[in-house]
């Protein structure tokens, strides 16, 4: 074996061409025939192309193998998403290209980062169904202690001090009917401030946005009759005239303000109706107290018995002529009547009562 090695410098570090050259010389030296050499190179030709194909095979099988890894993480990695109730992951790669091996080492980060997550959410359920029992042993020493007139505070803070820790709800009237209903009342309130300042934040933005939109459609009108002038045709838009269709949405918009403005004064007229008797009733003196000299502060507070008949008429007369009135100045000296009927001075008082009709012809 050594003579071989010592014949053979080359075969430790030998190439396919350098063997079969050897193997031509060892024939040579031999006397092998030429059909037996062609035999023997069909012989190690086969034997190479088994080789090949095996190893072509072993790393087809491997390209599968990967693939079916790829898949699977894909498939763990969209399992994980949905069981944490995540619908997208900022580790997860956003190019899908490049070769298996890339991929592969792309999403590894990602599912081991959702893996952790996993566990720690697993872990916080675990803690949760342990705080539960918990609690439903202490609602069960709670009940004991409660059969057996045992103190429950105590027996709980003998077990662990932490299980009385809170002193919200077990403080004395925490949890009062009074105390709810309030809280209920001021849940309402609230909710009714929320809805007006919802309401009002809304008819404000529509008061802006009709603002923008009075502007825009005269525009818009003034655009569109220059250009019939211009071409002497009508533009029409859906086959309706534009300029009509402009008319018809101011005519719309007018209607609404004046049905807002309705609105309002039926409004305003509703509320003075509703304060105004009161005020008259009120300064109505009680027909049991005399009068007398020393007493006008009392008829100049509330108005004297005889005066306060023809006051009424006069208030009544106004409030029938207010229906063809204007916002302007007689809504405001309906408004003003019972306050210069109250503010009567000394003097227009004593004046009332001697005889003479003072109060009816003061403004």
């Amino acid at each position: 074996m050594a003579i071989t090695d010592a014949q053979n410098p080359l075969l430790g570090e030998a190439t396919c061409g350098t063997l079969l050259q050897k193997l031509q010389e060892i024939w040579d030296e031999v006397g092998e025939s030429d059909d037996d050499r062609d035999k023997m190179l069909i012989q190690i030709e086969q034997e190479c192309l088994d080789v090949y194909k095996k190893k072509v095979e072993q790393a087809a099988k491997s390209r599968v193998q990967l693939l079916e890894a790829l898949s699977d993480a894909k498939i763990e990695l969209a399992r994980l998403l949905s069981a944490l109730g995540e619908k997208s992951f900022a580790g997860i790669p956003e190019k899908t290209s490049g070769t298996i091996k890339e991929q592969l080492a792309a999403i590894a980060p990602a599912l081991e980062q959702l893996w952790e997550q996993k566990a720690e959410r697993v872990k916080e359920f675990s803690d949760s169904g342990r705080l539960h029992k918990v609690l439903e042993f202490v609602s069960n020493v709670h009940d004991l202690c409660a059969v057996l007139g045992m103190d429950f505070f105590s027996t709980i803070t003998d077990v662990h001090p932490s299980l009385i820790d809170s002193t919200d709800v077990q403080s004395k009237r925490a949890l009062a009917l009074d105390l709810i209903e309030q809280a209920e009342v001021e849940v309402e309130r609230l909710d009714q401030l929320k809805a007006s300042r919802m309401k009002e934040i809304a008819f404000r933005k529509q008061t802006e946005l009709e603002e923008i939109y009075a502007p825009l459609v005269d525009t818009l009108v003034a655009k569109t009759r220059a250009w019939e002038e211009d071409r002497g045709v009508h533009f029409a838009y859906d086959g309706v005239p534009l300029l009509a269709m402009l008319d018809e949405y101011a005519m719309l918009r007018q209607e609404r303000e004046e049905e807002k403005r309705r609105m309002r004064d039926q409004k305003k007229f509703n509320e003075q109706q509703g304060t105004e008797p009161e005020a008259v009733f009120s300064a109505r003196p009680s027909p049991a107290r005399p009068v007398g000299t020393k007493k006008v502060v009392g008829p100049r507070a509330n108005g004297s018995a005889n005066g306060t008949p023809s006051r009424r008429l006069s208030l009544n007369a106004n409030q029938n002529g207010s229906g063809s009135a204007t916002k302007g100045g007689r809504r405001d000296n309906r408004l003003s009547a019972p306050l210069n009927y109250v503010a009567i001075s000394k003097d227009d008082a004593a004046s009332h009562f001697s005889g003479t009709d003072t109060v009816s012809a003061s403004p």
